[in-house]
């Protein structure tokens, strides 16, 4: 398979505005999660799970229309879930995949919250990715894991592990962050 490269920015804020964007590898995303980085959350790095990274790539329509997708995203901010539940979640619907599940920078040791990743065996376009994505969320609430919805529109960021300095002691170590890497087989679409 093809190195795939996504979209990518720094803060809610980065906008390219008509000139195209960085990109990431699924590699680099790995090194992120086994490595979070320590930046001001203003600053913190993201990607659409999209390889279409032309300057209007922020946009949902254009994703929605010229994207192509890649990987599976969940967001989980409520419940408060341990880890394991959340892998076992994903592997009860999909099987035994790929996936990257990484706290996220908000979340405690009392709070937990989450992102996973399942990377794909093929591109889908932006309208079989919103469709796959709803679906996706349907059955892990039938799991029982609250989901953020708003990971189904095609231009969502999805942020990266970072540990802000703010959240880490006083030699740098984070006060709280786990992460799963799952290897298993790219999840085929049917």
């Amino acid at each position: 398979m093809k190195k795939i490269r996504f979209v990518c920015g720094y803060g809610q804020a980065f906008s390219r505005k008509g000139s195209p964007y960085p990109t990431i590898t699924m590699k680099q995303i790995i090194n992120l999660v086994e490595h979070p980085e320590c930046k001001p959350k203003a600053k913190a790095t993201w990607f659409i799970p999209s390889s279409y990274s032309e300057g209007w790539a922020r946009k949902h329509e254009v994703q929605l229309e010229a994207g192509a997708f890649y990987c599976l995203t969940v967001d989980i901010d409520e419940g408060n879930p341990a880890i394991d539940e959340v892998v076992g979640s994903i592997e009860a619907i999909l099987g035994d995949v790929h996936m990257l599940v990484y706290s996220s920078s908000g979340a405690t040791q009392e709070l937990r919250k989450w992102r996973a990743l399942v990377p794909l065996n093929r591109a889908m376009n932006g309208y079989e990715w919103t469709a796959t994505q709803e679906i996706f969320f349907d059955r892990l609430e039938k799991e029982r894991l609250n989901v953020d919805r708003a990971l189904k529109r095609p231009g969502q960021l999805v942020f990266l592990p970072n540990i802000p300095p703010e959240r880490r002691d006083s030699q740098g170590i984070p006060e709280f962050y786990k992460w799963r890497k799952i290897v298993g087989v790219r999840y085929a679409l049917s």
